[in-house]
């Protein structure tokens, strides 16, 4: 099993090296899932946003793309950690059912479809 290659940004919210160590820590154990695949590549996307209540809010987009699928998740929590475990629960359900966002993206409705659309 190959490393996973993770890029991540982040919106008002320093990368400090504990918060990429806990990024990689959380997010690179997904590649297990993935041993057939020759790269793996997350792209990890973070802001904070401050609430008026005083307790900040982390809202955390991941895309783990393969050369055979894209898989996506979002998640949003008042701690770093939490919202990468939810992400990373989510990403490890999908490739374990095999479901790419390639494979859900939108189809033209077929002629029965229309046909029923417009009944």
């Amino acid at each position: 099993m190959k490393m996973p290659i993770i890029n991540t940004s982040t919106t008002n919210l320093e990368l400090t090296k504990e918060r990429q160590s806990l990024i990689t820590q959380k997010l690179a154990p997904l590649g297990r899932f993935l041993v057939h695949e020759e790269e793996v590549l997350i792209d990890v996307s973070i802001r904070r946003m401050e609430s008026h209540l005083g307790s900040d809010a982390y809202y955390l987009s991941v895309k783990l793309t393969t050369e055979r699928g894209v898989y996506m998740a979002v998640a949003t929590s008042r701690y770093l950690t939490r919202a990468l475990a939810e992400a990373r629960e989510y990403l490890r359900r999908s490739i374990c059912r095999g479901e790419s966002v390639e494979l859900s993206q939108f189809k033209p409705p077929s002629r029965a479809e229309r046909e029923l659309l417009a009944s």
